[in-house]
């Protein structure tokens, strides 16, 4: 027969919980709970020495007060100090407060949850998410890591985004400052001709206010960073810049490389610019901007009607960029071709829809 008096029942209190704190953040460890059965109670008090059904380490005690800012937690509040055992009933994981560590990788984003088969590029993850979401130390050593800058905007998790592993020279990648505060990309790259291929073009606005920037002071000038498909693109802007022929909306930018490098990319057709044909209830503006819309976000430089011939249209769309604009364009109208869930009536209309590649203008 069993010995009543021992300790199988679980405790009446309701244990507090601990803070433990990683890269300056308290995070709440999940209260400690007692095993059901006697049999689990034997495994613990087998890997535990000295342990009591009371624990009193861990009850009737309020929650440890965290240390200053910049002050190592006290010896109490290391995890690495519990047993093994409590550490794996209380569900956590060995953590090395020793922080940044020398041998750290940029994140890589979750992936993204399984959708109703539209076409979502690249697997977003919201920047503003993880930016609140991550410690604030661990997020400024992806930064560092990356060499994005804290006031970037786009996803720091993506490869495009961040700098190559490459020497400046072969860098496709420019910075541009002091242009027009209403500068558009159109403007933009209306005013670039006889250069070479654009693969991305971003604009940032002017940031009137010093609580809109994270660092530096406020501007009143757009500014934008250009990336060229290659190289030779890059440096016949750079000499139209430094001959004095380059301006854009009657401001004379100041151009220079990007600390964010860029690779240069294989030569191909590839293009910002797509002519798209088929019948004309498909190949319009209206439907192809909603349809667009639905799948990612882009600029455009120019759309324009290039033939019309009954019910068949043939369409130039000429978007800001090609990566994750033009591309993801094409790819949006693949996938839509072999979605199951429409009429016969749809399918044999997107089956005749056409991409080509057109003839980038800035080239």
């Amino acid at each position: 027969m069993a010995d009543p008096n021992r300790a199988y029942m679980r405790p009446r209190y309701s244990p507090p919980r601990l803070p433990q704190r990683v890269g300056g953040h308290l995070v709440p460890m999940r209260p400690f709970r007692w095993p059901p059965s006697p049999s689990v109670q034997s495994e613990l008090s087998s890997a535990v020495p000295n342990s009591s059904p009371t624990l009193s380490g861990f009850s009737g005690q309020a929650p440890i007060a965290p240390p200053a800012r910049g002050e190592r937690p006290p010896e109490s509040q290391q995890p690495g100090d519990m047993p093994e055992a409590i550490r794996q009933l209380m569900g956590m994981r060995p953590i090395d407060l020793v922080f940044p560590s020398p041998f750290i990788r940029p994140i890589a984003p979750p992936r993204a949850a399984p959708n109703d088969g539209g076409y979502i590029p690249m697997g977003r993850w919201p920047t503003w998410y993880a930016r609140n979401a991550l410690p604030p130390t661990l997020w400024r050593r992806q930064l560092e890591i990356t060499g994005i800058s804290q006031n970037y905007g786009g996803n720091i998790f993506l490869p495009a985004n961040q700098s190559a592993n490459i020497p400046e020279e072969l860098s496709t990648s420019l910075w541009l400052t002091n242009l027009p505060p209403d500068c558009t990309h159109q403007l933009l790259l209306g005013s670039i001709r006889g250069c070479g291929k654009i693969y991305a073009t971003v604009i940032n606005p002017p940031v009137y206010n010093r609580n809109d920037f994270a660092r530096g002071a406020p501007h009143i000038t757009s500014a934008s960073k250009l990336v060229f498909f290659d190289r030779s693109g890059l440096e016949r802007l750079v000499a139209k810049s430094e001959a004095g022929e380059f301006s854009v909306g009657g401001y004379i930018p100041r151009v220079r490389m990007n600390r964010i490098k860029s690779a240069p990319r294989q030569p191909g057709a590839q293009s910002r610019v797509l002519h798209i044909e088929g019948p004309t209830s498909i190949v319009n503006e209206t439907f192809l901007n909603t349809f667009f819309q639905s799948k990612f976000t882009y600029e455009l430089d120019l759309i324009k009607t290039v033939a019309t011939h009954g019910n068949w249209t043939r369409q130039e769309w000429r978007f800001g960029s090609y990566r994750c604009q033009a591309e993801s364009a094409r790819q949006s109208i693949a996938r839509e071709k072999t979605r199951l869930n429409m009429s016969e009536v749809e399918r044999h209309r997107w089956s005749e829809v056409k991409v080509h590649f057109g003839v980038d203008p800035c080239a």
